[in-house]
């Protein structure tokens, strides 16, 4: 796609260094060449080199340890979090640890920690703990007395201010208006509870609870607010931009320092270092240079983040850039001209972040923008609130107020949620096509039409030149420790099972995303072979993404826990649900469904377990002939034996199972398909290499599309 250019710069701290003093010394040849952008070039480089230097290095590789307790020390590289505790009133510190030494030996990689309570460390500091691994990749401190610091760094000195204001916000406000004070002010949204932040995503909204650039532009009018107000004479226009540039990069760090933030304030202060008495020369430009220079040197080029970032950034130069020069009447002077402006700039970056999202996710929420403008004055609100709330003696008088603000904000957001179009996911056209789109949106916006007709004639050429998705096909994404495969074809679109736990939301934008980028935007029918996490969880969040027409369950699947909550799931959505049982069969589309297992009834005292008790399903229309036989394995799997099998996703993953060998030998597909991130053992694959059938299994970023050569029944 082209995006991901910055990435091939080197990257590193010494190489981050390497290309600010190359940088510094072209700044001086422009300087001699071009004296009216060069005058601005010194300015330019104080912050680009400050955010190369400050920017974080590329993460090392998480770190895997055996279960049981261990001893481990190490540096805290990233900034300590908090996280609600699994009771009531109960809190968590996460962090991550680099430089680690695990039982007294050193070992490469970083790990994520979690700590009872919330203790004052911060970035550099090292510290002593004996812990146990909670999950891959994380390990869990039970008591604060297992955790010993062994040096503090001066670099944390922020974040353990940013602990004390977090810590004064929960001790003196309600716990709603201080979860959201931190939230907003400090960068600590993990306080906020899970339903106000899918509400706030689902409507567009994540960006006000990541710290960055609005949250910074906010910060700054309010001041600029402050000072207009403030009696006598203020500081020079030269002196105070510096002062303020150097209070919103030390917010920045207060903050944690996260990268959205870092960039806005490293922008922000660009703008203020750059300006030259009222006017700007040519800063637009700079800001777009500057950030490219950024994500080569630190090597943020690689993530899509750093991309949405400069793609809200160019569209701000876009919309500047044709504001620039241009007599206003004199009714857009004063007040009205700084609010046009400031809303077709917000336009300009939400525009411009959209060219590049529509590569990562079909989910753009059309109504984004003005639900933005809505909640802007209640940021602002909120922002303000928590700073008086920090001030002594203030608490009491902002409490109630803070409060009620609060709530405001939730209801506005649970009112977006219900409009038509949140969220909206985009239609199955090209990434390419929808680019283009709010490429020419942005254009007609700068008031370029040419370029805004030519954009749109290139979005209708990319759709008709786009080839269409192959139908009917496999497609297996690779849900890591999950499973889940669609069955696209002409007349229905089908799922056989949906959930992973090792990816968010139980997997259910990994599967969405796949979907659409094969040019689905709906699933007909989804079968759940057994309510263990694995084949389950991304369901709930396909519901509230997709349209889903049924879902398809065991005669027993309601009888676990997870089961019932699944069930209330679909019913909850208004979605039918069936249970079907050995015998049944279900049509959709052109597909006939035929459900080989599970009895529909059992004998008295017999409770198999749930991967017994397996919805085995075999999927037969418009040439496909399948087997999902989900975790059956052992005498239930002997008891599933249909002959000719085309297609074959491996029973229980492709692991090892009694009469698992002989049952592949006898039913002889054409093409076996492992999930779950097992790979089947070596002499699984040479029984399939025997009998002439192919074997596929996902890789990372590389999902199984297999397609029929010849369309037709079977």
């Amino acid at each position: 796609m082209g995006l991901a250019g910055g990435a091939a710069f080197p990257s590193g701290r010494g190489d981050a260094v390497t290309i600010a003093a190359v940088a510094l010394l072209l700044s001086f040849a422009i300087r001699l060449w071009l004296p009216r952008v060069g005058s601005v070039c010194p300015r330019l480089l104080t912050p680009l080199i400050l955010g190369i230097l400050a920017a974080p290095l590329p993460p090392a590789a998480p770190l895997f340890l055996p279960g049981g307790p261990l001893a481990i020390s190490g540096r805290i590289v990233g900034a300590p979090r908090p996280h609600p505790g699994r009771g009531a009133g109960e809190s968590t510190l996460r962090v991550r640890l680099g430089a680690l030494a695990v039982d007294g030996r050193a070992l490469p990689g970083e790990l994520d920690l979690s700590l009872a309570g919330d203790p004052p460390l911060g970035r550099g500091d090292r510290i002593e703990v004996l812990a146990r691994v909670a999950v891959p990749g994380r390990v869990w401190v039970s008591h604060p007395d297992h955790m010993r610091g062994i040096g503090r760094s001066p670099a944390g000195a922020l974040d353990r201010a940013r602990r004390h204001l977090r810590q004064r916000l929960l001790r003196t406000l309600p716990r709603r208006a201080a979860v959201w004070s931190c939230a907003l002010l400090l960068g600590d949204r993990a306080l906020l509870d899970e339903e106000t932040t899918r509400t706030f995503r689902a409507t567009g909204q994540t960006h006000l609870l990541a710290i960055s650039g609005m949250h910074v532009a906010l910060l700054i009018a309010i001041a600029r607010a402050i000072e207009r107000r403030l009696p006598g004479p203020g500081p020079g226009r030269r002196r105070g931009r510096a002062l303020a540039a150097a209070a919103i990069l030390a917010y920045a760090g207060l903050a944690g320092g996260d990268p959205p933030v870092l960039r806005s304030a490293l922008f922000a202060a660009i703008a203020l270092l750059c300006a030259r008495g009222g006017g700007r020369p040519r800063l637009p430009e700079l800001l777009v240079l500057t950030l490219l220079l950024l994500g080569a040197a630190t090597g943020a080029g690689g993530e899509w983040s750093f991309w949405l970032t400069f793609g809200a950034v160019a569209g701000i130069a876009v919309v500047s850039t044709s504001a620039e020069g241009r007599d206003p009447a004199p009714v857009e002077r004063g007040r009205v001209a700084r609010a046009a402006r400031g809303l077709r700039i917000a336009l300009g970056a939400w525009l411009g972040a959209q060219v590049v999202l529509v590569w990562i996710t079909p989910e753009v929420v059309l109504l984004g923008p003005l639900i933005t403008i809505i909640l802007s004055p209640w940021l602002a609100a909120m922002l303000v609130g928590a700073i008086v709330a920090l001030l002594p003696g203030t608490p009491a008088l902002v409490a109630e107020p803070l409060e009620l603000l609060a709530r405001l904000g939730e209801g506005i957001a649970a009112a977006a949620d219900q409009l038509p179009g949140t969220p909206w996911t985009l239609p199955p056209i090209p990434p390419l096509a929808a680019s283009l789109i709010f490429a020419a949106l942005l254009a007609s916006l700068a008031r370029r039409r040419r370029s805004a007709v030519l954009l749109i004639a290139a979005a209708l050429v990319a759709v008709l030149a786009a080839p269409r998705p192959p139908r009917p096909a496999l497609l297996v994404p690779d849900l890591a420790r999950g499973q889940g495969a669609f069955i696209l074809g002409e007349s229905a679109i089908l799922l056989l099972d949906a959930g992973s736990i090792d990816h968010a939301e139980g997997g259910a934008r990994t599967l969405r995303d796949l979907l659409w980028r094969a040019g689905g935007a709906h699933i007909d029918l989804v079968v759940l072979s057994h309510a263990h996490g694995d084949h389950v969880l991304a369901l709930p969040g396909l519901l509230a993404r997709l349209p889903v027409g049924r879902v398809a369950v065991g005669p027993r699947f309601g009888e676990s826990d997870l089961g019932r909550a699944i069930e209330g799931c679909v019913r909850r959505a208004g979605v039918p649900l069936s249970h079907l049982a050995a015998g049944a069969r279900l049509r959709v589309g052109g597909f006939e469904i035929e459900a080989l297992h599970p009895p529909a009834s059992l004998p008295p005292g017999m409770r198999p377990s749930a991967n017994d008790d397996s919805l085995v399903v075999r999927v037969r229309g418009e040439g496909i002939d399948l087997l999902a036989p989900g975790d059956l394995q052992g005498p239930g799997l002997a008891s599933v034996f249909p002959p000719d099998i085309g297609w074959l996703i491996l029973p229980h993953h492709g692991r090892d199972a009694p009469g698992g060998e002989a049952w592949l030998r006898a039913a002889r597909p054409e093409l076996a398909v492992s999930v779950g991130g097992e790979t089947p053992s070596a002499e699984l694959r040479a029984i399939l290499a025997a009998i002439g059938a192919r074997w596929r299994e996902p890789a990372p970023g590389a999902p199984v599309l297999e397609t029929l050569e010849r369309p037709g029944d079977r």
